[in-house]
């Protein structure tokens, strides 16, 4: 799951879960890899609980995220501690900021020729 793949109003909690059950780790599995209790992880993907900021580098290390993935694990979660008033501004930025890194990647893989960069006047 890239930067651009996240559906506009995915939880943190919600990235979480999918990041874990796509390594195959049950909730006890990660827990006991990040530290925390079982119930602490299931309180943070049901969105009862924030989660601990000063841990979710480690949480990233543990879900073998790519930079991408990473970049927006690391600001969902950052955003669980940003005023409710505030989130949605956060939010559409993500969004922007992922609609460009989606285009950027696909110009790196798809190069255009420089005859498709040629503007012609009709």
């Amino acid at each position: 799951m890239g930067f651009h793949q996240v559906a506009p109003r995915t939880s943190f909690g919600s990235l979480l879960r999918s990041h874990r059950r796509r390594l195959g780790m049950s909730l006890e599995t990660f827990a006991r890899v990040v530290g925390r209790s079982h119930t602490d992880i299931s309180r943070i993907e049901s969105g009862q609980r924030k989660p601990p900021a000063a841990l979710m580098a480690a949480w990233a290390d543990a879900l073998r995220l790519t930079d991408g993935q990473r970049d927006l694990f690391l600001a969902m979660a950052g955003l669980m501690h940003v005023p409710e008033e505030l989130r949605e501004i956060v939010r559409s930025s993500l969004r922007s900021e992922g609609v460009r890194l989606a285009r950027e990647q696909r110009r790196k893989r798809h190069p255009a020729s420089p005859a498709d960069e040629m503007v012609t006047d009709a």
